[in-house]
C-alpha cells in the first residue's frame, strides 16, 4: 500500500493548527525570548562585574541560555518528548538568576519583569492548549516515521 498525502489537504491542517495554537506557541517564544533578554540585562551582567569577569561572559551565558531554548523549541515542533524537559531547564535557570538578582536589589518593576515572564512560561507550557499542541505535532511525527518504515 502506497502512503501518499494530499498537498492542498496538508496544507489546510497545518494552516488550522497555527490559527488555533500560534498565539499559544508564539506568546510562550516571545515570554522566554523577555526573560533571556531581562537576565541578560540585569543579573548576568551584575554576576560578570561581581566576580570581575568580562561582560563577555555574561553575554556568552546569555547567547547558551537562547541555543538551548532554540534546540527545545526545535524538538518540541519535531514532537520530542525530551523537549518538555529542556524548556523546562532554561526556565528554571532563568528563574534562579531572576531570585538571585532581586536578593541583592531594590525591587523594581523592571528587576521582576523577568521573573514573572519566567513563571507565566511555565504556566503557558503547562496549559492545556499548549499540552494538546504538543501531542498533535507527536502524533504527526508517528505518523511520519510509520509511513517511511513502510515505504523501506
Amino acid at each position: 500500500m502506497k502512503y501518499s498525502v494530499d498537498p492542498f489537504r496538508e496544507y489546510l491542517i497545518w494552516r488550522r493548527y497555527a490559527y488555533r495554537f500560534l498565539p499559544v506557541w508564539g506568546g510562550a517564544l516571545l515570554l522566554c525570548l523577555n526573560t533571556i533578554a531581562g537576565n541578560m540585562a540585569h543579573s548576568l551582567s551584575y554576576y560578570a562585574a561581581l566576580y570581575h569577569l568580562s561582560t563577555e561572559y555574561s553575554f556568552g551565558t546569555g547567547v547558551a541560555l537562547c541555543l538551548i531554548f532554540y534546540v527545545g523549541q526545535a524538538m518540541l515542533w519535531e514532537g520530542s518528548r525530551h523537549a518538555f524537559r529542556v524548556l523546562v531547564t532554561v526556565i528554571i535557570a532563568n528563574i534562579l538568576l531572576s531570585i538571585a538578582y532581586l536578593g541583592s536589589h531594590a525591587v523594581t518593576l523592571l528587576n521582576l519583569l523577568p521573573l514573572f515572564s519566567a513563571l507565566l512560561y511555565i504556566l503557558v507550557l503547562n496549559s492545556k492548549k499548549h499540552r494538546r499542541f504538543t501531542s498533535i505535532l507527536r502524533v504527526k511525527r508517528r505518523r511520519k516515521v510509520r509511513a517511511n518504515a513502510r515505504r523501506q
